[in-house]
């Protein structure tokens, strides 16, 4: 187990004092999860507040609310806001909203993740890519392993089953906090960003026979609750989507009068040689084995069809909960080019915002000649 210096608990001390109940309240972000880490290598006492999942009512619950010291812990300013409202609300005058605490905690899990691999743990022909050799690079806070690949450097999540995975994706306030959209916000400004921003992903890779025809045959891998699909199919694309994230698509279903089936793609029974454009945004990264989704994505487009696929690339996020493969430039090109007769990519790079850094994502696309 990985033990915290003296200079390390030194500086934890300067925020907390030991000697009160800690209560530790976070969004949905790690730097909670890194408290967690520290506070149990430290030997101290603590429970757990998960604003994400509950909004904070376990505060209202503990007793004697000035013995306790309340931590914040999220990295969004307007989640810790709502958070330290509430409990002053309720009572708790010893409340720690610090950002160099946030910083500190980041600091200290990043340290410990890369000092708790083993570089020496070489799995053989392990990378999901190009089944290369792969050494362990980091340990995160769920004691998950993460691996490089000695060739393509392709970064991934060692040894999680399918069924975990699916977990993830059970619940419409995943959808709504990682897109900072409610579910039911149809036809407003955030809807119509939302569709334009995926378009102009879509678009450079637009050929005029598609175009010509108005259209084309459409499927959106990891639709959510198919905005996108909407806004296609009032340009004419005849669409369909598949989403294992099965109360956001009910909602699309019911609301946006498209095409959604509530499965992966390789339980969804499409023939062969169906579509025209398969298109994929922030998904392939999220799964078990993104490899064999390219592979049947090219069974299911006609001769022509082009696989698009808007994804993080050279992410360094260890930590997220969600995220099995970190894809480097190299290794996104060779999942493609191991697939696919023809490779593009879309230059234009769309930010977006992880713990406070700022990563980017490319669109790369594969043509089936």
């Amino acid at each position: 187990m990985i033990q915290v210096s003296d200079s390390i608990a030194d500086r934890f001390l300067s925020f907390i004092k030991p000697e009160q109940n800690i209560v530790v309240a976070y969004g949905y972000q790690h730097h909670g999860r890194c408290l967690e880490k520290v506070l149990c290598m430290m030997g101290l006492q603590f429970e757990i507040v998960d604003d994400y999942h509950t909004d904070c009512k376990r505060l209202e619950d503990l007793d004697s609310k000035k013995e306790y010291t309340v931590v914040l812990c999220a990295s969004d300013e307007k989640v810790r806001a709502r958070m330290c409202e509430k409990a002053i609300k309720l009572g708790f005058s010893n409340i720690i909203d610090n950002k160099s605490l946030l910083v500190f905690l980041e600091e200290t899990n990043r340290y410990n993740g890369y000092e708790s691999a083993v570089r020496t743990n070489i799995s053989k022909n392990a990378c999901p890519i190009c089944e290369s050799d792969a050494y362990e690079i980091y340990v995160n806070i769920r004691k998950l392993r993460v691996k490089k690949c000695t060739d393509c450097e392709h970064e991934f999540i060692d040894e999680v089953s399918k069924e975990v995975v699916t977990g993830f994706y059970d619940d419409i306030r995943y959808f709504e906090k990682n897109y900072n959209i409610s579910i039911d916000d149809f036809f407003n400004e955030s809807f119509m960003e939302f569709c334009k921003t995926r378009m102009s992903m879509v678009s450079p890779f637009l050929t005029n026979d598609i175009k010509d025809k108005k259209g084309g045959a459409f499927l959106e891998i990891g639709c959510l609750d198919g905005r996108f699909l909407w806004y296609l199919k009032e340009q004419g694309f005849d669409v369909v989507g598949c989403e294992i994230n099965k109360s956001v698509a009910q909602v699309g279903i019911e609301n946006l009068g498209v095409d959604i089936r509530c499965m992966a793609i390789e339980e969804c029974n499409f023939e062969d040689e169906s579509f025209d454009i398969i298109f994929s945004s922030h998904v392939l990264e999220h799964l078990v084995d993104p490899l064999s989704i390219v592979k049947i994505s090219r069974e299911k487009l006609k001769h022509g069809g082009k696989f698009i696929a808007n994804l993080p690339c050279n992410e360094t996020d260890y930590e997220n909960p969600h995220h099995l493969h970190f894809f480097s430039n190299k290794s996104i090109l060779k999942a493609m080019e191991s697939v696919f007769d023809e490779i593009s990519i879309h230059h234009e790079k769309f930010p977006y915002l992880v713990n406070g850094e700022i990563f980017y994502t490319i669109t790369v696309c594969g043509k089936k000649n």
